[in-house]
């Protein structure tokens, strides 16, 4: 075979929380099941030589240089890297004139003119800019912006306020290991003052704080002004009015959501119910008489987000209350790049 008929996609970063997580994407899709797709895994140190099976192939997880973006005609690259190693990574790739495409999940090109921010569900047609990186959004935009998109048809969304309960994993495998570390200390002494505190500088164990990401001068946290300006650009509404609030919550996966939507007029959830139902990647679990409604323990290591505790706002039927709990490494982030991946090589 030629090889130039065969496609060669990278991934990098592939030994972390969120590379290990599009790996298992990538090996549960049928699509990438063919001799004409070639896959490259790097890294820097984590789970460095580790082999990955890929369906009949086994593929060793090697070291990240930047030479291997020159030495190799890659035609798509999954960036599962820091703010800037993505910088340094498509700045080299710019100063080249490199034919790749990257997906990159960090928040360095986010909100940059003329690169588009994408959820598949929501804006593939924004796919068709011109542009050499594609951004996947945070977390906790994209729970948000799929239950937003599903109702949108509905009446004209004025304004938005959501709460957010976001579990450890979300912060990384330190993050993690931390609060698993905190529950052995407190099983050991039962006292918090004495549980392992050197990522999260206080207990996360029965304890809930608000996200630990850097203030700006209006005194939201840049978690919340993600949400706020990530959701504008995805739906293009610059004039949407959006309120966030972000906590840390001491669950290992899967973040949680409350939401409160005010539309321009009353709605009947019938309505409702139905455009959630046939919205892609959107599961209802609304069960009152049973208290079911979602939760990280159900909703952990699945591909669809879900949404529940639906119901008007008792000051105002124009305003409708939701309550969305989903696996934040999985459609929150790998997920939804090996679903841009797909669409481009479409």
């Amino acid at each position: 075979m030629n090889k130039k008929q065969i496609m060669l996609i990278g991934l990098i970063g592939a030994g972390g929380l969120v590379g290990q997580t599009i790996i298992k994407c990538l090996q549960q899709d049928r699509t990438f099941d063919s001799d004409l797709i070639e896959f490259k895994f790097y890294t820097q140190t984590t789970n460095l030589g580790t082999f990955i099976p890929i369906f009949n192939k086994w593929i060793k997880i090697e070291k990240f240089f930047m030479s291997n973006l020159q030495e190799l005609d890659f035609d798509f690259i999954i960036l599962a890297t820091e703010n800037d190693v993505s910088n340094e990574i498509i700045t080299f790739a710019n100063t080249f004139k490199l034919k790749t495409k990257f997906i990159d999940l960090s928040s360095e090109f986010r909100l940059k003119d003329g690169i588009p921010l994408v959820i598949p569900e929501v804006n593939p047609e924004d796919l068709e800019f011109k542009s050499n990186v594609i951004s996947s959004p945070n977390c906790t935009t994209t729970f948000l912006v799929m239950v937003l998109k599903a109702l949108e048809s509905l009446g004209k969304i004025s304004r938005v306020y959501v709460s957010t309960y976001q579990s450890a994993s979300g912060a990384g495998i330190k993050g993690l290991e931390e609060l698993k570390q905190q529950a052995r200390d407190w099983v050991e002494n039962e006292d918090l003052d004495r549980v392992t505190q050197t990522f999260w500088s206080k207990p996360l164990l029965f304890n809930v704080f608000s996200h630990n990401s850097s203030f700006e001068s209006n005194l939201y946290n840049s978690e919340e002004m993600k949400i706020i300006k990530e959701t504008k650009k995805i739906l293009h509404r610059p004039d949407l009015k959006i309120t966030p609030t972000c906590v840390r919550v001491p669950v290992l996966t899967s973040h949680c959501e409350s939401i409160n939507i005010e539309f321009d007029r009353p709605l009947q959830k019938n309505d409702i119910i139905q455009k959630l139902e046939k919205f892609p990647g959107i599961k209802i679990v609304n069960n009152c008489e049973n208290n079911t409604f979602p939760e990280p323990f159900t909703s952990s290591g699945l591909n669809d987000i879900f949404v529940g505790r639906i119901r008007s706002d008792l000051c105002d039927d124009r305003c409708w209350n939701f309550f969305v709990c989903g696996d934040q490494l999985v459609k929150g982030s790998g997920l939804n790049a090996v679903q841009i991946l797909k669409e481009l090589i479409k």
